[in-house]
């Protein structure tokens, strides 16, 4: 009888080891050999290799019911273990959902945190959600709501973050740029714009905001200098 060393091999981008994606035949280096979107290890763990159509496989491959609609989503990796993504889900009225996606065939619910969000960032373990008028911070760890911060504007239709500063922007087309440095976010200043509230983007202390005019966008960004 011939005995067979283990393999010792590192593994590569696909979770496999060099030897094991040699002798399958794919590359190592590549995630997603089999099917888009799962790395070979999970495809072979899920059985997924066993069909002859399989490399062209895409779309859907596994979903999750969520009450509500998923109006943003952003993943991270866990803070308690690093083999975890978890998802967060801003999903309206029916809060912010707290996914486990770390197995992307078999998505689990861990929970829900009770906010009216549609807008999600995160930031040093904290999630930063749009809740009506104001903004929630909330622990990604715990799920505790940390803070509730009124803007007293109107409602909140756009987030983006540079550094330590949150910038808000309400149905109104006002700015305002919010400290989350310290253990309590505050709001540092706010600017009035001719137009504008969705899809705010900021990056090296400047804030771009798309101009529309309540129907398509019309190629234009207002620019404005962030921080005080």
């Amino acid at each position: 009888m011939v005995t067979l060393a283990p393999d010792a091999d590192p593994a590569g981008a696909n979770g496999l080891s060099t030897t094991t994606s040699f002798i399958l035949g794919v590359d190592p280096t590549k995630a997603s050999n089999f099917v888009p979107g799962v790395t070979d290890r999970e495809a072979l763990q899920q059985g997924l290799t066993k069909g002859k159509t399989l490399l062209s496989t895409s779309g859907v491959v596994a979903a999750l019911p969520l009450q509500g609609e998923a109006e943003r989503v952003v993943v991270v990796g866990s803070l308690t273990n690093t083999a975890q993504q978890i998802a967060y889900i801003a999903t309206g009225t029916y809060g912010l959902a707290i996914v486990d996606v770390s197995t992307p065939l078999t998505p689990v619910l861990i929970g829900t945190v009770a906010v009216n969000a549609s807008l999600v960032r995160l930031h040093d373990g904290i999630a930063y959600v749009n809740d009506g008028t104001g903004i929630d911070a909330v622990d990604i760890a715990s799920g505790t709501v940390l803070q509730q911060l009124a803007l007293g504007g109107g409602t909140v239709t756009g987030l983006a973050l540079d550094g330590n500063t949150l910038y808000a922007i309400d149905q109104g087309s006002v700015l305002r740029s919010i400290d989350i440095s310290g253990p309590q976010m505050h709001v540092v200043s706010s600017l009035g714009l001719a137009q504008g509230n969705t899809g705010l983007f900021a990056a090296d202390g400047m804030v771009y905001v798309p101009q529309s005019s309540g129907g398509p966008r019309i190629g234009c960004y207002s620019v404005v200098q962030g921080g005080d």
